[in-house]
């Protein structure tokens, strides 16, 4: 087994790994600022990827007050993902219908304390509290909040969380290289059968 990558689990920053539509739920990252804030002065949520909504969102930001915390990246190459993993204390996997996409895999894979809802086949991948932290799909804002906050305040935890999730990772989500081999030995038993 690979060692866990180097990361920050101290530096007050939350990630957010999304295209900017509807469904992503950054607006609920953004709307947990202030009061992560009222906890966390330095805290700041990093948001990587771009779309039709950033004008609302960084609106959304103006009239909440925490413009100064959020930190717009835009579209990054996906070379350049890894630094923002490994240089944020928390990632936010937020998507409204399921959450377990490329970006929670990649968290996986790079040691992060994921915070994430509860949907879809969420529920399968990460734990509570043993390599994640799951949010409910009922008082989802209030529960994202409180989630942030107590991962902020507890860098050990985060820690923790996040070499079980590669743990996870790597003992249950196949590699591409792997899921190739899979799909290529289901394409010749299939040839083979016919």
């Amino acid at each position: 087994m690979e060692s866990i990558p180097t990361r920050s689990y101290s530096n007050k920053k939350a990630l957010a790994l999304s295209r900017l539509e509807s469904g992503k739920g950054i607006e609920l990252a953004i709307k947990a600022m202030p009061e992560v804030l009222e906890e966390h002065p330095e805290a700041e949520l990093v948001i990587v990827g771009d779309g039709s909504l950033r004008d609302d969102l960084e609106r959304l930001c103006r009239k909440l007050g925490v413009k100064s915390h959020v930190d717009f990246k835009g579209r990054v190459p996906h070379d350049r993902v890894q630094d923002f993993y490994a240089n944020s204390q928390v990632f936010l996997s937020l998507q409204q219908v399921s959450n377990v996409g490329n970006t929670l895999i990649e968290a996986m894979y790079t040691a992060s304390c994921i915070i994430t809802i509860n949907n879809g086949g969420t529920g399968e991948l990460i734990s509570d509290d043993k390599n994640g932290m799951l949010i409910p799909t009922h008082d989802m804002q209030l529960n994202l909040t409180s989630k942030i906050i107590e991962a902020l305040h507890t860098p050990s935890k985060c820690a923790e969380l996040g070499e079980n999730a590669y743990q996870s990772a790597q003992e249950e989500i196949p590699t591409w290289e792997e899921r190739m081999d899979q799909e290529i030995t289901t394409v010749n038993q299939i040839v083979n059968e016919n």
